[in-house]
């Protein structure tokens, strides 16, 4: 019973990655990652934990926010990417968001003047041109499984 409700659960993006066709990781032994410059170290473990227990390699790329926004606005590459709160919803926007999961947050205040900024979260969001989709159901599922508890070890 469980199994079902499991597999229904991912009919959607199942559904939603079925027939994308943008260049992505190698979809049986490779995912791509953005990611984030903050957050490479976690991201860097994130992947070296999902490769042993799936057998599934990560390449990661180090991008800037704003040149994450770039490449996913051109849905040239990238499976997963990994950022915070502004990037989430620039994504989105773009149409390019197809799961997402929350894995920490950031310190409250990026530089001494912001001390009245909230924490941003940071999240491992799927993107729905991949050509990867089991890779993808897989990695965000690990992400929700240990993403925290790498994160918070990074201290996020």
């Amino acid at each position: 019973m469980m199994a079902k409700k499991f597999i229904f659960a991912l009919l959607p993006f199942l559904i939603l990655f079925a027939g994308c066709g943008k260049k992505s990781g190698d979809a049986k032994n490779e995912i791509f990652i953005i990611c984030d410059t903050s957050y490479n170290l976690p991201a860097a473990q994130l992947a070296a934990e999902f490769k042993e227990r799936t057998g599934i390699d990560s390449m990661i790329t180090i991008a800037t926010g704003a040149d994450i926004l770039a490449l996913v606005k051109i849905g040239k590459a990238g499976d997963i990417v990994i950022t915070d709160d502004p990037s989430l919803e620039h994504i989105s926007n773009a149409g390019a968001l197809a799961a997402n999961t929350e894995v920490g947050f950031t310190a409250s205040a990026d530089t001494p003047q912001d001390t009245q900024q909230q924490p941003k979260r940071i999240h491992v969001i799927a993107l729905n041109y991949s050509e990867n989709s089991m890779a993808i159901i897989q990695f965000i599922e690990f992400a929700r499984e240990r993403g925290s508890e790498i994160f918070t070890k990074y201290g996020y």
